[in-house]
């Protein structure tokens, strides 16, 4: 055979396995936006009894049997896009018995290539507070949660060493000034980054404190929770309850007390209330205000130099940023608020380089942590009753998509990026 016949059939050849490749990553495209619709609705993938192990790693073969007539939404997904989309139904039922892309352990595998792509997404513009994941841990003192943060963001590539500060609420194990999770951090990362009791939860405290210091509203509050308790216990009791209401245009539920959720407006002993709550963390606030064009000391030096002194820069950082905060205070003082000034210096470029920086780490310090708290609320939605067995890794790459939904919105619109992703995992014709 000649050496252009040779070419002619190898370039054939490369030509099929590329056409081929091409088929199977158009597939893979619709398989992923269907786990990510899932995802994103916080609804399960599988049917509550087609959870198998497939003796081949990836996809079933003739010994693996499905008995359960549900398939879960996501095969049922697949399903209905079979029947409206003729293509994707022919190219689908073309692919190996043994690359399907549809197993248990490949929905596991698109999840985990999806939160990696998004995860990638944050850790580049980390910007803004943002969830980053659920994480299991077996030591719940301060020393063993401290080790469980720092072990999980430096698998995430981001350096503990970095950071400009921690927001927790009062729990003593986090707060505690002597021994607590805010002191084990600055200590293990060496790190001096201050500690902030996030200021939405001691809002709530004041509230909580004064309601209780009103009797009437702690009697009320008290026996509020006692009709819930009594009326929730039972199912019988909880029907009579609705029953008695059939007639009602709006159908009333007995709340559960929760102390982040009763607001009082009583003004004794508020201001009493509000100075004890709020005046841990006035000094360093106080220094950092400095840098609002709207304050009476804006770029006072003596808080300029306390602002720096929290973070350890050297002296020649100080100097710098001492003389640029002269000059900025004489042009900028006219900006309307730390943002404008801060917009204004970026045009300068590196004739405020250090004072820039030191306004990048105010901008950045977090006043509370009541959005992260709001995962917990996403967690509650995807680990229901019903998916108690789930894995903790497959809860982590559930909520991630779920809870950045612009980001896993882009995906569904170009799953590009978690085809590359999900081709790393392991050697695919992809």
């Amino acid at each position: 055979m000649s050496s252009k016949s040779i070419g002619a059939v190898t370039t054939e050849m490369n030509n099929h396995v590329e056409e081929n490749i091409n088929k199977n990553r158009e597939v893979l495209k619709s398989v992923i936006r269907s786990v990510l619709y899932c995802a994103r609705q916080d609804i399960g993938l599988r049917g509550h009894n087609n959870v198998i192990e497939y003796s081949n790693e990836d996809e079933p073969d003739e010994h693996d049997v499905e008995t359960t007539k549900n398939q879960g939404n996501f095969k049922e997904l697949l399903d209905l896009l079979c029947l409206e989309n003729e293509k994707f139904n022919t190219n689908l039922k073309s692919l190996p018995k043994n690359a399907k892309y549809t197993s248990n352990k490949i929905q596991n595998d698109i999840l985990f290539a999806s939160s990696n792509v998004i995860l990638q997404t944050i850790i580049r513009e980390v910007n803004e507070e943002r969830f980053l994941g659920f994480v299991q841990v077996e030591e719940l003192d301060a020393l063993g949660l401290t080790n469980s943060i720092i072990e999980f963001l430096n698998s995430v590539g981001l350096d503990i060493t970095k950071c400009i500060s921690q927001s927790y609420d009062v729990a003593s194990v986090m707060s505690r000034s002597t021994n607590g999770v805010q002191v084990k951090n600055r200590e293990l990362s060496k790190n001096k980054c201050p500690y902030i009791h996030c200021y939405a939860h001691r809002l709530n405290l004041v509230l909580v404190d004064v309601a209780k210091s009103v009797e009437i509203v702690d009697n009320t509050i008290g026996l509020l929770e006692a009709i819930y308790a009594f009326q929730s216990s039972s199912t019988l009791r909880y029907k009579i309850f609705s029953d008695v209401q059939k007639d009602c245009e709006t159908i009333l539920k007995v709340p559960q007390h929760s102390d982040t959720r009763w607001v009082a407006k009583y003004k004794d002993n508020m201001l009493s209330e509000m100075k004890k709550r709020f005046n841990n963390n006035s000094e360093f606030l106080t220094a950092i205000s400095i840098f609002n064009p709207i304050s009476t000391n804006f770029l006072n030096d003596d808080f300029v130099l306390k602002c720096i002194n929290y973070y350890g820069d050297d002296n020649y950082f100080s100097d710098q940023v001492l003389s640029q905060s002269k000059l900025a205070k004489n042009m900028y003082g006219s900006c309307k608020n730390i943002i404008d000034f801060y917009n204004e210096i970026c045009i300068m470029g590196q004739s405020f380089g250090e004072i820039k920086k030191v306004i990048e780490r105010v901008l950045v310090i977090p006043v509370g942590s009541a959005s992260a708290k709001r995962s917990f609320s996403t967690m509650k939605r995807i680990k229901t009753y019903l998916r108690t067995s789930m894995s903790t890794t497959r809860l982590h790459n559930l909520a991630l998509i779920s809870i950045e939904r612009e980001l896993s919105f882009e995906l569904i619109q170009d799953p590009t990026k978690i085809v590359d992703e999900f081709a790393k995992l392991k050697n695919r014709r992809l």
